[in-house]
């Protein structure tokens, strides 16, 4: 999946593979640090993702992405990280 993908969709999907981890090493108590880098990540995370919504889904924009993969990818992680965040 990710020979197509710009430079700031691949940022986003190592960010979120760096989320997982550092939900893991939260769940488990093995990094005092996680909860602190993870709250950095989320936030960097969501700031992403309402950029790029408000981008590439406004109604004045007359560009159709292309990278439909990402798109899913993208709104269907960022459900999962509020869904996450929101306990």
């Amino acid at each position: 999946m990710g020979e197509n993908l710009k430079w700031h969709q691949k940022i986003y999907v190592r960010a979120l593979h760096m989320s997982y981890i550092l939900y893991i090493l939260l769940f488990f108590n093995l990094f005092n640090l996680s909860k602190y880098y993870l709250n950095i990540i989320s936030l960097t995370m969501r700031l992403y993702t309402c950029i790029y919504l408000i981008i590439y889904f406004n109604p004045y924009n007359t560009h159709i992405s292309n990278n439909i993969k990402f798109d899913r990818r993208l709104i269907f992680s960022s459900s999962i990280l509020l869904l996450l965040s929101s306990f």
